[in-house]
């Protein structure tokens, strides 16, 4: 097979990737169990796209390494891969004081396969637009799911897709329960309704793009009905958090429009997009409107509890940063710390990380890791400002735009939940957006 081939297969790989990301397909190693009760946080497993991103790296390999800018800042800053060394060397030295060194071995694993990931995608040859669109194509078949699962109250389970089959009376599934009656939340194929509002919440953004960038009408028109099962999905999963950052990200992305030549062309679009998004949003609020109720009064004993434990989960954090406030409990062991250090006699399915995903780099690798983590949101964010405020990327691709909002979105959904730090899907979603910002930022 000659490299153009392999080429092909490589960026036609990248895509599947993608669209394949949300399916959570694993063999289960060791199944994590804490009080003698299931725990996910001590679960490891090996997913089926660890077994394709393998395949693809390799394949890489293969093609040759070619010169291309990997830094993400000038000559003259801190290479961002310096950055990456130095998160995956604290990272590796936890394994060596963590309560339990094979659950902080596998979480240093995950962290180095989301590099890697980043690596990949940086390194490769694909189109951004391709790219998104297997990204909107996997965001629409998840909403699509999502639907069914919140308007019929039903789901199916399936290990060869990893789904798990959802019964609203259990306990752990994720509900509205109103004073009359209990309303499964859309989980799509995640293991939690905010992970699929996550996904989306990417997905509406990158759609938007794809309208931004498409200048032929009939096109238009196949991205708006993409635009309302997208938003549909997203109402159905209720997470109250993604839906506050689409709203605070939305004004972001009007300010990162250069105003010479593209504010009122996006202006004009853009207003366009939110008045379909707010009007499926009326739609579904109308006819369902106890669970917006419940959802927002935060009255009902489920919407308490939720607040109860979350309050709960930040003392958690604040008593093991106080313990350990250098080294950290080490890579995926937060969990386990808790019941060691803080209260052992919860259930395993009870003990759950911090939602913050700050405090949890914190309380696992310390405030040098933390400080290490910062430096590389704040490369991101300067290296972002850099290329706004001197237009340095291609102003015929503004896909730059796109995913430095959907960047600034993930930093703030980091305030509100802990998936993209503790779960295989979350920690490869972050890592591809990174990869997929700067490929846009030096796209030639």
């Amino acid at each position: 097979m000659n490299k153009k081939t392999l080429q092909k297969i490589l960026e036609w790989g990248i895509y599947l990737w993608v669209f394949l990301l949300p399916w959570q397909t694993r063999l289960i190693i060791n199944a994590g169990k804490l009080n003698g009760d299931p725990w996910e946080y001590g679960t490891i497993s090996l997913y089926g796209l660890d077994i394709l991103l393998l395949f693809l790296v390799i394949l890489r390999i293969i093609i040759g390494a070619e010169k291309k800018h990997f830094l993400i800042s000038s000559k003259n800053s801190v290479s961002f891969w310096y950055i990456l060394f130095g998160f995956l060397a604290i990272g590796f030295l936890s394994v060596y004081w963590a309560g339990d060194s094979s659950l902080a071995l596998y979480g240093f694993v995950k962290l180095a396969e989301g590099i890697i990931l980043f690596w990949l995608i940086t390194t490769s040859v694909f189109k951004l637009t391709k790219i998104s669109i297997a990204y909107v194509f996997a965001a629409v078949a998840q909403s699509l799911v999502g639907i069914y699962q919140f308007v019929f109250q039903s789901s199916f389970g399936s290990k060869w897709l990893g789904m798990n089959s959802l019964e609203i009376a259990a306990s752990g599934t994720s509900v509205i329960e109103t004073s009359t009656n209990r309303f499964l939340r859309a989980y799509g194929s995640f293991p939690h309704p905010n992970i699929l509002a996550g996904f989306l919440l990417i997905g509406l953004f990158l759609i938007i793009g794809l309208y931004l960038q498409t200048k032929r009408k009939e096109r238009h028109f196949l991205i708006l009905v993409g635009l309302v099962i997208i938003v549909a999905g997203f109402f159905c999963t209720f997470s109250r958090a993604a839906w506050l950052v689409f709203g605070i990200s939305l004004f972001f992305l009007l300010g990162v429009v250069d105003p010479r030549k593209y504010f009122r062309e996006w202006h004009r679009s853009i207003l366009k997009l939110v008045g379909v998004v707010a009007m499926v949003f009326l739609v579904f609020a109308l006819l369902y409107p106890q669970t917006i109720i419940t959802r927002f009064s935060l009255q009902e004993r489920l919407e308490k509890l939720s607040i109860s434990q979350r309050t709960n989960y930040y003392q958690d954090a604040f008593n093991l940063i106080q313990k350990h406030p250098l080294s950290g409990v080490g890579l995926n062991n937060y969990t386990l710390a808790v019941n060691y250090e803080v209260d052992s006699s919860l259930s395993g399915q009870e003990y759950q990380p911090v939602h913050n995903v700050y405090l949890l780099v914190l309380s696992e690798l310390g405030i040098f890791g933390l400080l290490i983590f910062l430096f590389l949101i704040f490369q991101v964010l300067k290296e972002g400002w850099r290329a706004l405020v001197r237009r340095s990327f291609p102003n015929s691709d503004n896909w730059f735009s796109v995913y430095l909002v959907i960047l600034i979105a993930v930093f703030i959904l980091f305030l509100f939940d802990h998936y993209f730090w503790t779960l295989s899907v979350g920690i490869m979603l972050f890592w591809l957006m990174v990869g997929l910002w700067q490929e846009a930022l030096y796209k030639e």
